[in-house]
């Protein structure tokens, strides 16, 4: 899933600076050599696993940005996802700054009305810190005057602070499919370790990208002072060629774990009750990490609405590939003959309070096809033990293909027929005129 996030400004806002810190792992100091930004540069970012940033870092000296409006005005500004427009915030030509940014503004309504608008005052470090919040408020409400109809976010930034990481933890949170699933899950976690706080960043930017807070606490700018700390500790032992895996730190009043997650994901886990074990906790940590890798999947694999996956095919491939086990298979059918007409959207520890025997017998009832797919399955079985005995006549190879075709087609088989049925009892109960092309469509 591509996002097009555009990144503009005038020459020598800032722009490249902030992308090479957040996304190219630079140092604050090492932006000091990044040259000019000639034309448009393209650059796409994977997020997350399955969301992709493309970004188009576009250079703001005056021939280009006249050539933007021009005659690059649709390939520019077509299908945008997002602006983020960087004003500096000592600039001696700020009348000029307003007129580029309302050109690109008149340009996004006409080619990407839904984009959303995010504007960052940059450098606000180089601005004596008691009149910081006053020049900032009073920026903030001329350019929200100047982005109607449009709604803009501001954001006030430096390079050499944690406001960096805050203003673009918000604005990939908005890019995110499923969120508020994510969320929902993190609740639950929270819940079960008894946390005060869960945080969940991005394994390669340390972009907080969900976050549960189940006690209030009074520094509000905490998740992007712990994004910055660590991804220069993260930084630090890169130069020492070791790798940061996790960080526990622990005193009279607190206690704080910082681990790898997912693929894609750290998390970080808060409690205010020292006497819990370490060790209860890395464990809890563990065992919830194969429901998050379940429900980042689920995003790309089992989001039938997008019309990009078919839950059908990718079993079959991960069958024949033999990249599931036949138990794992089973499993995957029984699940996806229901969830293969809805998003996978229901909380994830559902699981957790079920046995395999409890989840089977209720799978079942939803749908009697799914019987007769374990009766076939059983069948199967059934003659892999009769020819196990007889095996004496057939070569071991053989044996072991004709028993895979039978399982993997009554398997197959049981999917197929209740996905059908499925799709009959959930959605086309009252019009079955409408079956045939809703499973047309499905299989294509």
């Amino acid at each position: 899933m591509k996002k097009k996030v555009l990144l503009m400004g005038k020459s020598g806002s800032g722009k490249t600076s902030m992308r090479s810190i957040i996304f190219a792992n630079y140092i604050a100091r090492d932006t000091r050599r990044l040259g000019a930004t000639i034309d448009v540069e393209h650059s796409h970012v994977r997020f997350l696993g399955n969301l992709v940033l493309n970004l188009w870092d576009c250079g703001g000296q005056e021939a280009f940005m006249e050539n933007y409006f021009a005659s690059q005005r649709d390939n520019i500004f077509r299908n945008v996802e997002v602006l983020i427009y960087v004003f500096d915030v000592e600039s001696r030509e700020m009348e000029k700054d307003m007129h580029y940014y309302q050109s690109c503004l008149e340009a996004i309504l006409q080619n990407s009305p839904e984009a959303r608008i995010f504007c960052l005052v940059h450098k606000m470090d180089l601005v004596a810190e008691e009149t910081r919040e006053e020049i900032f408020k009073s920026r903030e409400e001329d350019l929200k005057r100047l982005s109607k109809p449009l709604e803009c976010t501001c954001f006030r930034t430096s390079i050499w602070d944690e406001t960096l990481y805050k203003a673009w933890s918000s604005i990939v949170y908005k890019l995110i499919p499923n969120v508020k699933a994510l969320e929902s899950s993190l609740k639950q976690f929270a819940a079960i370790v008894d946390a005060d706080e869960v945080l969940l960043f991005e394994r390669a930017t340390f972009l907080v990208v969900s976050h549960c807070q189940r006690r209030p606490h009074r520094d509000a700018h905490r998740f992007e002072k712990v994004s910055n700390i660590v991804k220069q500790f993260k930084l630090s032992c890169s130069k020492l060629a070791a790798q940061f895996q996790s960080m526990e730190v622990r005193n009279s009043v607190f206690a704080a774990f910082i681990d790898g997650f997912t693929s894609n994901t750290y998390v970080m886990v808060e409690m205010s009750d020292p006497k819990i074990p370490s060790e209860a906790t890395l464990i809890n940590i563990r065992n919830a990490r194969k429901h998050f890798e379940k429900l980042e999947k689920s995003k790309a694999r089992y989001q039938l609405r997008s019309g990009k996956i078919n839950v059908l095919t990718e079993l079959t491939l991960a069958v024949v590939t033999r990249n599931i086990t036949p138990r794992a298979f089973v499993i995957y059918t029984l699940d996806c003959i229901k969830e293969s007409t809805m998003a996978l959207e229901k909380p994830i520890f559902d699981y957790h309070e079920e046995t395999h025997s409890d989840r089977l017998a209720r799978k079942s009832k939803e749908s009697p096809f799914m019987v007769i797919g374990l009766g076939g399955l059983a069948a199967a079985v059934g003659y892999g033990a009769y020819a196990y005995k007889k095996r004496g006549a057939m070569s071991t190879s053989i044996f072991l293909m004709q028993f895979r075709v039978i399982a993997q087609g009554t398997a197959v088989g049981a999917l197929t027929i209740g996905m059908m049925y499925s799709l009959y009892k959930n959605h086309f109960a009252k019009k079955p005129e409408a079956i045939t092309a809703a499973v047309t469509n499905e299989l294509k």
